[in-house]
């Protein structure tokens, strides 16, 4: 076969699937929502891109994490009450900014998790995505304290070529993290092999005092994590699974893979105990609503209690009522019994109820 053609029939035969799927329904769902849209309190614009976010173990109020991710502009940190949010009548609201301070560099934040309370702080732990140069991957790990002054650096930021890819984090109760690296490859070439030929390259990561290095290897794009006092939590994306590891033997032994019929992206504790998990019902359609070929993607939300079982159960399938939930929700958490999503593609957050006007 003359070189050059194989890549080119694999090439086309992926934009036909991509084109067949564009071209498809969505489905429905029964969960009534709103959109609110997000304004930053010091500069007045419009917030997009909330790719993250997390209830404040310290108050009643969602952290979340938004940079512009189709132009690559800067966002922000930034705090949201849940008093607010959750006002029927509200659709606009004023979201304060965290982070940056003005006068200081600018930031494009993305996973972000907390640890355990200390004093009158607790630690947030950012993962912070640099400029990208020709589309390769770079990222550094900034920690924070966030207290009743706001939130403070705890140090500089972390850099290694291990955290090329990292996508989500959560911090440890000696001051370290664990980190999910979705692909093993930074430069371009290497990450577009890894998507065409579907290969489980995610990684977890160990950060602490003896720097950075890969607990598990093999995962089939390692997105979400969350952990409690027995297990760790990975959203497998590509795997269509939520893998839960038993925390004291990570590295060790396999985890639990609890099917999923979406692909996950971030994972996030509600107020009820239960693990929340945004999900995408097709990843080519999201990928063509990344790209801006489509003007939606649906999504679905997974809820996940261990003290119940080894089901995820869904919340969410495909668009809800009302026709105001974000497109490709990549985060999800239940507030009040309230169900809270936010997209790393889209403006504002969708807060969403069963029947009647959330």
């Amino acid at each position: 076969m003359r070189r050059g053609l194989l890549p080119g029939l694999i090439g086309g035969a992926v934009l036909a699937v991509l084109a067949i799927y564009a071209l498809l329904p969505d489905g429905s769902g029964d969960l009534t929502c709103r959109r609110v849209t997000l304004t930053d309190s010091i500069s007045g614009g419009l917030i997009q891109g909330a790719e993250d976010l997390a209830l404040d173990p310290s108050a009643p109020r969602l952290i979340l994490s938004a940079y512009d991710r189709r132009t690559d502009a800067p966002g922000g940190l930034y705090a949201v009450p849940l008093d607010a949010l959750l006002d029927p009548t509200s659709k606009l609201l004023r979201a304060e900014r965290l982070a940056p301070a003005p006068g200081t560099p600018p930031i494009r934040p993305h996973g972000l998790g907390f640890g355990p309370p200390q004093g009158d702080s607790v630690p947030l732990v950012v993962i912070e995505r640099k400029r990208r140069m020709g589309h390769a991957r770079d990222a550094v790990l900034q920690s924070y304290a966030l207290g009743h002054a706001g939130l403070a650096p705890a140090g500089g930021p972390l850099s290694d070529p291990l955290l090329c890819n990292a996508n989500d984090v959560v911090g440890l109760p000696d001051g370290g993290a664990l980190v999910t690296g979705d692909r093993e490859a930074c430069d371009v070439l290497g990450r577009r092999i890894e998507d065409l030929f579907d290969l489980y390259r995610g990684r977890i990561l160990s950060v602490g005092r003896d720097g950075v290095r890969v607990l598990v290897s093999g995962i089939g794009f390692a997105n979400g994590i969350a952990l409690d006092a027995e297990h760790v939590y990975v959203a497998a994306t590509r795997d269509q699974a939520l893998l839960v590891y038993d925390r004291a033997t990570l590295g060790q032994a396999p985890p639990l893979r609890v099917p999923l019929d979406a692909a996950p992206d971030n994972l996030a504790w509600g107020d009820d105990g239960a693990l929340y998990i945004a999900a995408h019902l097709s990843l080519p359609r999201f990928a063509l609503f990344r790209l801006g070929l489509r003007g939606a993607s649906m999504s679905a939300v997974y809820r996940y209690d261990p003290r119940e079982g080894d089901k995820a159960l869904p919340v969410l399938l495909g668009r809800a009522g009302g026709g105001e939930a974000v497109s490709g929700a990549t985060v999800a958490v239940m507030a009040r019994g309230t169900l809270v999503l936010g997209a790393g593609f889209d403006a504002g957050l969708s807060v969403c109820t069963k029947g009647g006007t959330p």
